[in-house]
């Protein structure tokens, strides 16, 4: 699967991109809500895996834009899912810090919502 990383922390993305790349996916990061929305303007992904907060904004413009194209997403935040925006209610979500098994089953997950023949 191509995954879309959003992340502004080099650290937590450099390991996300490794495990996932480990994990057989190809990895494209994005470290803001700008150029978020430019990388899904020019290619096209499987699933995406966002951080919540981004610099002093939150990710809901790159939730508009993914559900729109029906890409299957996970939230990546310290916060508790209850402490989220209405928007992000019932939306796969991984609180900081999770175990790299919590995110392989969430990233699977992804690949079931988006090909059911998976």
């Amino acid at each position: 699967m191509k995954v879309l990383v959003v992340e502004d922390k080099s650290e937590i993305a450099g390991c996300l991109a490794m495990v996932l790349g480990e994990l057989g996916h190809e990895v494209v990061h994005a470290t803001s809500v700008r150029k978020a929305l430019e990388t899904l303007g020019s290619s096209s992904f499987d699933a995406a895996v966002l951080d919540f907060e981004l610099g002093g904004e939150t990710s809901s413009a790159v939730v508009i834009s993914l559900t729109r194209r029906g890409i299957p997403f996970i939230i990546s935040s310290g916060r508790s899912a209850g402490d989220l925006p209405r928007e992000f209610a019932g939306r796969p979500h991984l609180r900081k810090p999770y175990f790299l098994e919590e995110l392989e089953e969430a990233v699977n997950s992804c690949r079931l919502r988006s090909d059911p023949s998976a």
